[in-house]
């Protein structure tokens, strides 16, 4: 009984604010697509500076330390670090 009166509420509550209840809808939708092509274009970005020059992973590895820094994970910050003096002494 209780249900039936909660669903009812709710579907009376949907036809009334119609307007209100579609912006809704488009919002949480544009959200989701937004956060979908910013993931599609990391994964791109990461691709792509895989198989590029020693710069551009020496950039790529630089961001990477800075965010670890900002995260406070220190240990994967040092690991970096080391990966990047290996690209420097690569490219002497």
């Amino acid at each position: 009984m209780k249900l039936s009166l909660l669903l009812s509420y709710n579907l009376r509550s949907v036809l009334q604010r119609w307007r209100t209840s579609l912006l809704a809808v488009f919002g949480i939708g544009l959200v989701v697509g937004v956060l979908g092509w910013l993931f599609a274009m990391s994964s791109g970005l990461r691709e792509t500076l895989k198989s590029t020059g020693l710069q551009a992973q020496r950039f790529a590895l630089k961001m990477r330390i800075r965010d670890a820094e900002r995260s406070g994970n220190l240990e994967e910050a040092v690991r970096l670090t080391g990966e990047l003096g290996q690209i420097d002494r690569a490219a002497l």
